[in-house]
């Protein structure tokens, strides 16, 4: 069933897109891995290093500051609209270095096909993979919807209070 068959609830709904977490990091199939021999961490992908990936950054601090913007102004959230919770888009490979940078190390980024990448990471990888070569194919396109309103950070007055992609990558433990 679709919402939209319910505009009694549609009325009073308010979605959250939720995009890149920092701490996806930790997550084998993202997770840079350190090469002996190479001297430096890699990170395997699906996905083209150009890829851009829309992050809401320190997703344990700033999902808060959305949610509360919800609840604070419900009636401008309402009626279906869709808040989208993102701080700032970086490349993959971009979001990599600038791990690696925070971490003190060396990264690259190897480029797989879909079957290797499934093949290492059973599962888990498939769904991720998906998503990311579906933001690989539609890039700034990745999160639209052209029946909905979209509600930005800045629609919600809650710019430059984020914590940042940085301050989160300072947190994880990898």
């Amino acid at each position: 069933m679709c919402v939209a068959s319910l505009p009694n609830l549609l009325a009073k709904s308010t979605f959250l897109w939720v995009t890149w977490y920092h701490s996806n990091y930790v997550f084998s199939m993202f997770k840079p891995y350190f090469i002996e021999t190479a001297g430096k961490c890699i990170q395997l992908a699906n996905y083209a290093p150009d890829t851009p990936i829309t992050t809401i950054g320190d997703v344990s601090v700033n999902i808060a500051l959305f949610v509360r913007a919800i609840v604070e102004q419900g009636a401008t959230t309402k009626g279906g609209k869709i808040v989208l919770g993102v701080t700032e888009t970086r490349g993959a490979e971009e979001m990599l270095k600038t791990w690696a940078g925070i971490k003190g190390v060396q990264a690259q980024q190897v480029r797989v096909d879909s079957k290797a990448f499934n093949e290492v990471w059973p599962l888990w990888a498939e769904e991720m993979g998906v998503m990311m070569e579906f933001w690989d194919e539609f890039r700034e396109k990745s999160w639209t919807d052209a029946e909905a309103e979209i509600v930005t950070a800045k629609d919600l007055g809650i710019e430059g209070e984020f914590q940042s992609l940085e301050e989160g990558f300072k947190t994880l433990e990898i």
